[in-house]
C-alpha cells in the first residue's frame, strides 16, 4: 500500500512538471494571453523541492514521507537536501538526515556550514527526474546509543507495529515512561511493551531526564502556622501541570506572661505564636506546703493542714489542757 502510495505521488509530480512544461510553451507562443512560469533548478531531480513543499502545504503528504523520499528514493541532490532543510522543511529529521549521510557531519541548519543559499532559477524547460524504481535501502537502521527511558509528551499518541507506520497497536498517554530500545533512521523509536515490539513517531517522546529539567514553578502559596501551603509547576515541553502540597508550619510559641503558683493555688503560663499571634495558656500544679512551718506561706502544718501560729498555739494550749484534766481524772481513779 505504501509503495502504491509512492507511486502515485511521483506520477503526479511528473504531471506536475509535465503541466509546468505545457504551460510554459503555451505563453511563449502566445505573448499576448495570460503567462505561467514554474521556477526549476539547475539540477532537475531538485525540482522537488518545490513540488513537497506544496503537497506538504495541502496535506497530500507529511515531513516523514519527504524525509523517506529523500532517503530511499534519492528525490533531492546532496545541495538540494541542504536548500530544501535551509528552506524551513522537515526541521524534525534533520539529525536523521545527518546519520544516513543526506547532509553533512555536524551540520547545524543556518549555521553556513553547508551551502545554504538557493541555486539561481531558471525560466527553462527541465528534464524529468530520474525516479529509482525501489528504494536505495528499504529497512531503516537502528540506533541503540538511543536507548533509554523517554516520556510521551503529546496526548493521544500512537504506537504502531510496524515502523512504516501501520497497523496502530496502542495509544499511550501523555507523562507515560517508555522503554526505548533505539532509534530507527526513519525517525521512529523502537519501544518493548508486554513483550512486543512497537515503534513511536520520535517527535512524541524525549528522554527522562530532559522532561524532569522541564519542570519550572508557575504558582506558590506559602505554608502558614497549621496551613499546608502547594506549589505549581508548568512542564514546558509537554504543556502538563502538576501541584505539589508543602507541609505546614509549626508554631513558634514564646512565653508573654506568667502568674506563679502558691502553696495552695495553680499558676498559670500565657505563649504567644511569634509567627501568626496565636495564643495559649498553660496551668502549673500549686506547690503545696514544706516542712513544718511552711517557707511560702509560713503557716503551721499540723497533721498536713495549715494553721496560723494563734490558732496553732491556741489550739495545743486546750489540747494539753484537756490531756490534763483526762490524767488527773484517771489517777484519782485508780488510786
Amino acid at each position: 500500500m505504501k509503495k502504491i502510495k509512492s507511486y502515485l505521488f511521483v506520477l503526479m509530480s511528473l504531471l506536475t512538471i509535465v503541466s509546468g512544461m505545457q504551460s510554459n510553451t503555451n505563453a511563449t507562443s502566445n505573448n499576448s494571453g495570460p503567462t505561467y512560469h514554474m521556477q526549476y533548478m539547475h539540477n532537475p531531480v531538485d525540482n522537488y523541492i518545490y513540488i513537497f513543499e506544496a503537497a506538504i502545504a495541502d496535506g497530500t503528504i507529511d515531513e516523514l514521507y519527504a524525509y523517506e523520499a529523500i532517503v530511499y528514493y534519492n528525490h533531492l541532490s546532496p545541495q538540494g537536501v541542504i536548500t530544501f532543510v535551509e528552506r524551513g522543511n522537515i526541521p524534525s529529521y534533520v539529525d536523521d538526515l545527518i546519520a544516513v549521510g543526506k547532509l553533512p557531519q555536524g551540520y547545524i541548519v543556518g549555521s553556513g556550514n553547508g551551502t545554504t543559499s538557493t541555486p539561481p532559477v531558471e525560466q527553462t524547460t527541465p528534464t524529468t527526474p530520474l525516479i529509482p524504481t525501489t528504494p536505495a535501502d528499504p529497512t531503516p537502521s537502528l540506533d541503540e546509543s538511543k536507548a533509554g527511558i523517554y516520556v510521551v509528551v503529546n496526548e493521544a499518541v500512537k504506537s504502531y507495529e510496524t515502523y512504516n507506520k501501520e497497523a496502530v497497536v496502542d495509544t499511550w498517554v501523555i507523562g507515560t515512561q517508555v522503554d526505548v530500545k533505539g532509534l530507527m533512521s526513519n525517525g521512529y523509536y523502537k519501544v518493548v511493551k508486554a513483550e512486543k515490539e512497537q515503534y513511536i513517531d520520535k517527535g512524541n517522546l524525549v528522554p527522562l531526564d530532559k522532561y524532569e529539567a522541564a519542570w519550572e514553578e508557575t504558582e506558590r502559596v506559602d505554608s502558614t502556622c497549621g496551613k499546608a501551603g502547594s506549589v505549581t509547576y508548568l512542564n514546558t515541553i509537554s504543556s502538563e501541570t502538576k501541584t505539589e502540597a508543602l507541609a505546614p508550619l509549626e508554631h513558634d510559641y514564646k512565653l508573654i506572661d506568667q502568674i506563679a503558683p502558691t502553696c495552695t493555688e495553680k499558676g498559670l503560663k500565657t505563649f504567644e505564636c511569634s509567627a501568626c499571634g496565636d495564643k495559649k495558656s498553660e496551668e502549673t500544679l500549686a506547690t503545696g506546703h514544706t516542712g513544718l512551718v511552711c517557707q511560702s506561706c509560713e503557716q503551721i502544718i499540723i497533721l498536713g493542714k495549715a494553721m496560723s501560729p494563734v490558732v496553732a498555739i491556741t489550739c495545743g494550749v486546750a489540747s494539753l489542757g484537756l490531756l490534763g484534766v483526762i490524767a488527773f481524772f484517771l489517777s484519782k481513779k485508780f488510786r
